[in-house]
């Protein structure tokens, strides 16, 4: 099989370690959530921020929070963790 081959469509698992910069107000980034699927992915990455400078990217999918699986979790509960964590 040649690189050529391979579908560049293929979602890449990639692990962020985020430390929230004191100069920074606000968390950097919007959390979207597809109710009928339970799928929480990164909406706008704000300017400027930890999270931008970091790589994460419009579209990114979030599976864990802190190590914890937030998969079967409901925005409200997703949005919680991530304020427990900065």
């Amino acid at each position: 099989m040649s690189n050529g081959s391979l579908s560049s469509s293929k979602p890449i698992a990639r692990i962020y370690h985020i430390i929230q910069w004191k100069h920074f107000d606000g968390y950097g980034f919007n959390l979207n959530t597809k109710k009928h699927i339970a799928r929480h992915c990164i909406g706008k990455v704000d300017e400027g921020s930890s999270e931008k400078a970091a790589g994460l990217k419009q579209g990114d999918r979030i599976f864990q929070v802190s190590g914890v699986n937030i998969a079967n979790g409901n925005h409200k509960q997703v949005v919680q963790r991530i304020k427990n964590t900065k």
